[in-house]
């Protein structure tokens, strides 16, 4: 399954995560169905685009330096992101949304979204 690009945004740095895309799914497979099993964990990752290296995530299970996403509905893969500081540089990074089957992210991942995000 190939991802969906969804249309690039613009943030401003120092600005809270409020205009981007906040919420994610229900998801479904080729046959209009539920993925199954259900999600345990998911990631946005922000990479810088020249480079591809990884610049901030936000996942279901934030450490030190992630923000956070919330998975609403496991079985339905539906995802929300919160009011939250986004700390990425200015620049233009690409992003990918994520899912896994084990909620420490150990299996390989299913790519549903990604895009470009220009930070001013």
């Amino acid at each position: 399954m190939l991802p969906t690009t969804l249309p690039a945004i613009s943030h401003y740095r120092g600005d809270l995560w409020r205009d981007g895309y906040r919420h994610f799914g229900p998801m479904s497979d080729e046959d209009g169905d539920p993925p199954a099993p259900e999600c345990a964990g998911v990631r946005m990752v922000f990479n810088t685009e020249k480079t591809d290296e990884l610049a901030y995530e936000l996942n279901n299970d934030p450490g030190t330096d992630q923000g956070t996403i919330v998975i609403v509905n496991a079985q339905a893969y539906e995802f929300d992101i919160p009011d939250q500081a986004l700390p990425l540089a200015i620049g233009t990074y690409t992003w990918a949304l994520k899912t896994y089957l084990q909620s420490d992210y150990s299996d390989p991942p299913i790519t549903w979204f990604t895009g470009l995000i220009h930070i001013k």
